[in-house]
């Protein structure tokens, strides 16, 4: 779990640098997103870690699954509909 999490804030931060370099309108505004997101996860984690039953690894792995899919499905594709109609390139997925 703690490897999904290290890979999210990769992930984060690799965006985050992307927008920057291409002046993204909400950039400021999607990092904050990442910001809460990566607290969520840490948490989620030290919950784990503090009861560290089967039950609670799964039930953990499904939290960071939905948080994760969430900003995705949401957030990303905001960024996404916004490179795209502005010809930058492509999407996250495309």
């Amino acid at each position: 779990m703690q490897a999904i999490i290290d890979d999210a804030a990769a992930h984060f931060a690799h965006e985050e640098a992307l927008f920057r370099e291409l002046n993204y309108p909400d950039a400021e505004q999607h990092a904050q997103r990442h910001a809460e997101i990566t607290q969520a996860l840490h948490e989620i984690m030290r919950d784990f870690e503090n009861r560290g039953l089967e039950y609670e690894l799964i039930k953990a792995g499904l939290k960071v699954k939905q948080v994760l899919i969430e900003h995705i499905l949401s957030e990303d594709m905001k960024y996404r509909d916004y490179f795209l109609a502005s010809g930058i390139g492509r999407g996250p997925g495309e």
